[in-house]
């Protein structure tokens, strides 16, 4: 608190400054000169002579009228909003990974009306251009044939597309969004850096720049007059609509999203719930007859525009990038059949490419007959002969970079490189020179940023958007997503590597527009309790994090029997009973075929060791965990944040605990094993309890009773199939493990019979661990799924279910139970086996019937098998 209260003081003793600054006064104060303009770059706080710019006086003022403490916790506040609203940027390779917090400064950018009337016009120019441009390229090509666009630059370019030469143009254009990054030089005039033409991000994260400062400062927007941004949401979201080729009254629209793991996921999911648009991945998608379905639980919806998060080259694995698993197969020949649109088109992103800055000026003049507003750093393509000789006589004052995006190499200034260095890229610059641009170097503005001491410029960029809105015409978001770099040595403006964001705020000479896309306070809503239609992905991932959770806990419940047993002391017999409940441990090897026979306590603590932190088998601890938390985290927008911080200490505590392959020894290990158990309980508690009783809940509590039915079964078998000895000691752990000892007991004291156990465990319909309690569970979440009405038939789930169910009910529990003469229970074993079939075919069933969508109902129904022992 003290640290907080010290940040707002030195706040206090800035803003004071600041303002005696804003009345032209002289002397900036003490505490303003701990603000040094970086020489010779233009800074958007002070002009050259040290003086506050006017269009942060407003800011200022209001400012002013706030306590140290206040600003504090309205620092704290945002942090907090941020937190709670789960805004994340994915850094790879960071320790925080996929749940990094995005990073927001509380002091604005603040562009006046003037400044921000270059950048509107300027942008609307551009966007046009490109627009133009695009089409030509990807159409007639007459800019090829009146040599004003070289040929290298199409047919050199990995970004051109040639399965997309001749796409069916929407009436809006091929370029519908469109976002370019720039920064001023130190003359002040703003230069564009990059244009962003695939998938250009940014925008939904300035719309949540924009909610945390309205809710942390709720009247210094309105006060400044800060233009709003609804507006532009609200007519980009209409002429998405637009682009629709049939069905426009009410076309589905979807947001194409490479998935959870990508760096801006966040953005993803907030733009689509804002939108009201359908997020989904890849595979949620189909093609069929040249038109793109969505999978949902209730069959195939049709999809009428995409609106796209992905790169060119991962949207169609069949005719661009094959290893692509992100895709969608066949994307390419619906779009050419007209069948669905795509925004951006497919194949825009040939406008990024670097060498394009360096034939703008002369396109402007062709295409438009105009000068370009907004102009880019002076960029010079060697493919160009001219060009190639103002490179080579200013080599080394220059920047040089692929004329085409590559992930392989970035920017390389040439004074920065040895001699050697300098001539071995001059030498590959000369042999493909039009592979290579060369760019003056950089000279960013600079803002102010609160470091936690005290206030430093700090290199920026400023992205802004635009939006197709017909004819022609572009529509410019009056704000945008301002980035500034980590520190003042940093020139590297990426997110990635650090760097944090601003709200922008674009200042208006009149009272701003009050258009809203959230509902107005107060404002009554229709109450509605249907659920809608669960997307099959949705489904899929809730029914494995299902499945998961149930592995994880059962997993632990084996472990942790035998574990209980080796950490106690016996004599030999004792020893042959831990050995022959060791048998339990053998999930990774087939149902049965565990030992026999005593084994040495050291081969048995190699195994339970293995069983816990052997990344490579699929059974262990970590590995079933790992699945759990990244299935988890693909549905997180439907988990509480209750359940999820339970799930992000669990997945603390095993890292923790698991290091570098070593585990701590085993009386620690079973309390450890013991608060996981307890942690996994209540992560199951919470996700069950919190969600509604639709078909998501219905899926995930499938998984979990499938996946429960197929433990079961193979510790009966494991442990049950061969009689002997240690028999009454393997009924003991079965029992412990299924979590029915209390009930047993209860019945037959301490009366240990095979009968009487496989009884609990199998068919029992009132014990929530047996195979017949979980029959229940499935045919009743089944007869609550969606299904083809015109078939009379059942599904093949509803039969494998049908046959488990009279299979068990029918079942003579003695007559199974008696032994062989060579001690094995054979009738035991191939029920078991049976039974054990039978599972993953009801999954098989439901997956091909609700997740994957393939085969009528005819092709999804199957030959039933037989349980009869």
């Amino acid at each position: 608190m003290a640290e907080a209260v010290a940040d707002g003081e030195l706040l206090s003793h800035w803003v004071a400054a600041m303002k005696r600054t804003s009345r032209k006064a002289t002397n900036r104060g003490t505490a303003l000169a701990a603000y040094a303009k970086l020489p010779h770059l233009y800074d958007e706080l002070v002009d050259a002579r040290g003086r506050i710019r006017d269009q942060w006086d407003g800011f200022l003022q209001v400012l002013d009228g706030l306590s140290p403490a206040e600003f504090a916790r309205r620092r704290a506040q945002a942090a907090t909003i941020i937190e709670e609203n789960g805004v994340t940027y994915n850094v790879y390779g960071d320790p925080q990974g996929l749940t990094r917090p995005w990073s927001m400064d509380l002091a604005p950018q603040i562009l006046a009306p003037a400044d921000w009337q270059a950048i509107e016009k300027g942008m609307q120019q551009r966007a046009a251009l490109l627009s133009l441009i695009l089409s030509d390229l990807y159409g007639v090509q007459t800019l090829l044939r009146e040599k004003r666009v070289p040929p290298e630059f199409v047919y050199a370019n990995p970004a051109f597309l040639r399965p997309c030469h001749g796409l069916i143009e929407p009436a809006n254009g091929l370029l519908h969004l469109y976002s370019a990054d720039m920064t001023r030089g130190p003359n002040g005039v703003w230069a564009i850096i990059a244009d962003r033409t695939q998938a250009p991000s940014g925008a939904g994260y300035a719309l949540e720049n924009r909610i945390v400062m309205s809710r942390v400062f709720p009247s210094i927007i309105h006060d400044c007059r800060v233009r709003r941004l609804a507006s532009f949401f609200d007519r980009m979201r209409n002429s998405l609509r637009a682009l629709a080729p049939k069905r426009r009254d009410n076309p589905h629209i979807v947001l194409l999203t490479p998935g959870p793991f990508n760096e801006t996921y966040f953005e993803h999911s907030y733009l689509a719930r804002y939108l009201g648009f359908t997020l989904v991945e890849g595979e949620d998608l189909t093609v069929r007859d040249n038109c793109v379905f969505l999978k949902t639980l209730e069959g195939l919806e049709r999809v009428d525009v995409i609106l796209r998060r992905l790169d060119d080259h991962y949207c169609d694995p069949l005719e661009l990038h094959s290893e692509s698993t992100i895709g969608l197969v066949g994307l390419i020949q619906a779009v050419h059949s007209g069948n669905v649109a795509v925004a951006n088109a497919l194949g825009s992103g040939l406008l990024e490419a670097p060498a394009l800055r360096a034939l703008l000026p002369d396109l402007c003049g062709h295409l438009l007959a105009e000068d370009l507003v907004l102009p880019s750093v002076q960029t010079w393509w060697c493919a160009l002969p001219a060009h190639l000789e103002h490179v080579r006589a200013h080599f080394d004052e220059l920047v040089v970079e692929p004329a085409f995006p590559s992930p392989r190499w970035e920017a390389v200034q040439v004074a920065a490189l040895a001699r050697a260095e300098r001539d071995t890229l001059l030498a590959r610059l000369e042999a493909k020179p039009y592979a290579y641009v060369a760019r003056e170097p950089l000279a960013a503005s600079t803002v102010p940023v609160w470091t936690g001491t005290g206030w430093e410029p700090r290199y920026t960029v400023f992205r802004a958007h635009t939006a197709s809105v017909g004819g022609g015409e572009f529509l410019v978001m009056p704000g945008g997503l301002t980035r500034y770099s980590e520190s003042q040595g940093v020139l590297a403006l990426s997110m990635q590597r650090g760097g944090g964001s601003k709200d922008t705020w674009v200042l208006s000479e009149g009272p701003p527009d009050t258009t809203s896309l959230l509902p107005a306070p107060g404002q009554p809503i229709e109450i509605r309790r249907t659920v809608t239609n669960l997307p099959s992905r949705a489904a899929d991932n809730l029914y494995w994090l299902g499945r998961y959770l149930e592995r994880a806990e059962g997993t632990v419940r084996r472990i942790r029997c035998v574990l209980g047993r080796l950490t106690g002391e016996g004599d030999v017999a004792g020893r042959i009973e831990l050995s022959g409940v060791a048998r339990l441990l053998n999930d990774a090897t087939p149902p049965g075929a565990g030992e026999s026979g005593p084994r040495d306590r050291a081969s048995m603590e190699a195994q339970v060791r293995a069983s816990i932190i052997d990344a490579e088998s699929a059974g262990s601890v970590q590995a079933t965990f790992s699945a759990l938390h990244r299935v988890a985290w693909a549905v997180r927008d439907r988990l509480s944040a209750d359940a999820w911080r339970t799930l992000n200490r669990l997945a603390e505590d095993l890292s923790d605990n698991v290091c570098d392959g070593q585990l701590p020894p085993f009386g620690e290990l079973l309390l450890l094993l013991n608060q996981f158990m307890s942690g996994l309980a209540a992560f199951s508690g919470l996700t069950l309890e919190n969600m509604t009783r639709g078909q998501g809940y219905r899926f995930l509590d499938m998984g979990r009773r499938i996946e429960r039915s197929i433990h079961t079964l193979a510790l009966l078998r494991d442990g049950l199939v061969r009689s002997g000895e240690m028999e009454a000691a393997l009924l003991q752990a079965l029992l412990e493990i299924c979590d029915s000892t209390l009930t047993y007991r209860s019945r037959y004291g301490a009366n240990l019979q095979t009968p009487a156990v496989l009884d609990l465990l199998l068919t029992d319909d009132s014990n929530p661990r047996s195979i017949m309690f979980q029959i229940e569970a499935l045919k009743e979440h089944v007869s609550h799924m969606p299904r083809e009405k015109a078939y009379p038939f059942m599904s093949a789930e509803q039969q494998g279910i049908l046959l488990v169910e009279s299979g068990l009910r029918t079942l003579d529990i003695y007559d199974i139970c008696v032994p062989g003469d060579d001690g094995v229970r054979d009738r035991l074993d191939t029920l078991l086996v049976n039974l054990g079939e039978c599972f993953p075919d009801i999954s098989d069933a439901l997956a091909r019937h609700y997740f994957s969508h393939t085969g009528t109902p005819q092709q999804i129904a199957t030959k039933p098998r037989s349980v009869s022992p």
